[in-house]
């Protein structure tokens, strides 16, 4: 990043950002990686109009990370994950829905799994989709502090 600092930055500097890690993610939503929906809350009538029903809901949940909600939670995953030095591999014990926990705890509101696995990318963290679900897991390496001990 430039010298703007993050609190700097314009909402909508970050939302393209946002979508600059979605162009290259097309299946990255709010809710995690999505191959496509597969259980809907409220499945249309007729049968034929499923499809339809099941994309129109993957793209509201695309658009949802890009809420001010999503930019919101994006700003407290990226704060939580700078706090971690970069690795080659992946790790497998850096998994993306234990970190948006651990990332609510530290900054104290709701974090997405969608927006945490954005926030891993705009760093520069490398991510891997666990067994076609929604959840990754992440190249992180040891927190910062601990790295230097």
């Amino acid at each position: 990043m430039n010298a703007t600092s993050q609190a700097e930055q314009t909402t909508d500097g970050w939302r393209d950002r946002i979508k600059a890690v979605m162009s290259n993610h097309s299946r990255l939503t709010r809710f995690g990686v999505l191959d496509r929906i597969r259980r809907m809350m409220h499945p249309p009538a007729n049968p034929e109009d499923i499809q339809v029903a099941r994309d129109a809901e993957f793209d509201l949940k695309r658009a949802e990370l890009l809420s001010d909600d999503g930019v919101r939670e994006f700003l407290l995953a990226r704060r939580y994950l700078k706090q971690f030095a970069h690795r080659k591999s992946i790790n497998r014990r850096a998994h993306s829905y234990r970190l948006k926990h651990s990332a609510e705890a530290e900054g104290g509101a709701y974090v997405s799994n969608g927006a945490l696995i954005a926030a891993a990318i705009d760093l520069g963290f490398a991510v891997k989709q666990i067994d076609q679900g929604p959840n990754c897991w992440l190249s992180l390496g040891k927190r910062l502090n601990e790295a230097a001990r």
